[in-house]
């Protein structure tokens, strides 16, 4: 489970962050193949929704938020704004990559994979007020408040990066959550 989704996209990510800080793209080019599987083999179901990989840090903490039973995993029918949010950011930095190092055609898949992570987080996950929340119950649909882990994730991976009046909806919200 911990591999089919989200944190392969981190893989992405601490390389794009290694060659955005040094200045040296020489891993991503060398380990691409690698980089692209990571992104373009996790699991994705019909409506563009991601599960939870079943570790993320906040996995006792939040289902005690929100009534659920302390051991619930969100592993078995729920999706995961993290996993959307990361895949999105992840592909779209990739995608970046692949343009530079002339890979067309990865270029243009990553893109798409990205068009259809974001699109998820933005229609499944996106409340009215602009915060973000954290999963979709396979029961009851989406959850009914946002949680401080993962509603922030949109905010402090980049993948509100460009939009300042969506990222500062999104931060006011969790932080009128946080202080009800």
């Amino acid at each position: 489970d911990k591999v089919r989704a989200e944190g392969p996209s981190y893989l992405v990510l601490l390389h794009d962050e290694i060659a955005r800080v040094t200045g040296d793209r020489r891993d991503i080019a060398n380990r691409f193949a690698l980089l692209f599987r990571a992104v373009a083999a996790q699991e994705i179901d019909a409506n563009g929704r991601q599960p939870f990989s079943g570790d993320e840090t906040y996995r006792t903490a939040m289902p005690i938020a929100h009534g659920y039973a302390i051991d619930e995993q969100f592993t078995v029918g729920f999706s995961s704004l993290d996993s959307s949010v990361l895949l999105a950011v992840a592909a779209e930095r990739l995608a970046d990559h692949a343009t530079e190092l002339g890979l067309a055609t990865q270029a243009q898949a990553l893109g798409d994979l990205a068009a259809q992570a974001r699109s998820a987080a933005e229609t499944y996950y996106r409340a009215s007020d602009g915060g973000y929340l954290p999963y979709v119950d396979p029961n009851s649909g989406l959850a009914t408040r946002l949680f401080e882990d993962a509603s922030f994730k949109p905010a402090w991976t980049g993948f509100l990066d460009g939009d300042l009046a969506r990222g500062r909806a999104s931060v006011r919200a969790l932080w009128d959550a946080l202080a009800n």
